[in-house]
């Protein structure tokens, strides 16, 4: 019996609210009508962001490969190394793309700092960005607010404009990168790419020429004919990655699928905009008329009381 009670007290409770709906509609659907409005101006005045992504494998020199067969000198001195998987070389370059060191070389780079920190807006019909004069003279190329903070860059670059991450089942690695030109987004992706294979490439370069150096010295200091081969074999392939480094600059990763220019915006999603500013303003209806007709009834009790 008493379930009974609550449940007509519940029906009689949704009539009313639904009545209560349906007396103040025009309130409410002028207040959504409005809301849409607002939704579609609001969506139109944001800045359309463009994708750029480039897909690749991690490099792998074909010295490295045919040196983990050798016993040698890797073997005798250790120096030669090896031993680490693929996934982890994957990432350990995602890890260094990331890094506050790889980007301090961009963060040296004033067109590219002010392209990141001096947006003001997309000019469309020239395909040109707009930046705020008031922070960065582009004639004088002079900062005029002082230079941004390099935490405040780093954090801007990575938290809106670039991510790096790798499938671990194929081990192809994308690299993406977000920003309001789809020409700039492209240069930026390709500036990126070649960044990790310069440092990579130097890197192989000066450890190959120190290594040539040692091998040398023992080689003039060392008269057992095992351990002479073993040096001539390393000089030999530290020769072969000075050789490869002339030949391809693909020395950490290597292109599956380059950046092209996007020629559509990917964010944001407009449609989606204007579809939840709809919903939010007509909940929002709703609530209006509800705070409204509990303070007209409130009102209305404390007359009758008086």
């Amino acid at each position: 019996m008493e379930l009974d009670k609550d449940t007509d007290f519940f029906e009689i409770n949704i009539a009313a609210f639904i009545h209560l709906i349906f007396g103040h509609k025009g309130k409410i659907v002028l207040l959504t009508i409005i809301g849409s409005i607002f939704s579609i101006f609001y969506s139109l005045s944001l800045n359309p962001i463009y994708i750029s992504d480039s897909i690749h494998v991690q490099a792998e020199p074909s010295f490295t490969s045919s040196d983990r067969g050798n016993n040698g000198m890797s073997s005798v001195l250790g120096i030669l190394g090896g031993g680490s998987s693929n996934t982890g070389q994957i990432s350990k370059t995602i890890l260094h793309l990331k890094s506050r060191t790889f980007f301090q070389n961009f963060y040296q780079n004033d067109e590219f700092l002010a392209q990141l920190m001096a947006f003001q807006s997309f000019d469309k019909t020239n395909q040109k960005i707009i930046i705020d004069s008031n922070t960065y003279d582009v004639d004088s190329g002079q900062w005029v607010s002082g230079k941004p903070l390099f935490e405040k860059s780093f954090e801007a670059f990575h938290g809106n404009h670039f991510n790096v991450f790798s499938d671990m089942i194929t081990g192809f690695i994308t690299v993406r990168v977000k920003y309001y030109s789809p020409e700039i987004a492209v240069d930026w992706n390709d500036m990126i790419v070649d960044s990790i294979n310069l440092y990579t490439k130097d890197k192989y370069i000066k450890k190959s020429l120190a290594a040539i150096e040692y091998y040398k010295k023992e080689l003039a200091l060392s008269d057992l004919t095992t351990i002479q081969n073993a040096l001539i074999r390393g000089i030999e392939k530290e020769m072969s990655t000075i050789a490869l480094s002339e030949i391809t600059d693909e020395f950490s990763l290597e292109i599956i699928d380059k950046a092209f220019i996007p020629v559509q915006a990917s964010e944001p999603q407009k449609t989606i905009i204007v579809i939840i500013g709809t919903a939010i303003f007509f909940l929002f209806g709703i609530f209006l008329v509800i705070i409204y007709e509990l303070f007209i009834f409130s009102r209305n009790k404390n007359l009758i009381d008086s």
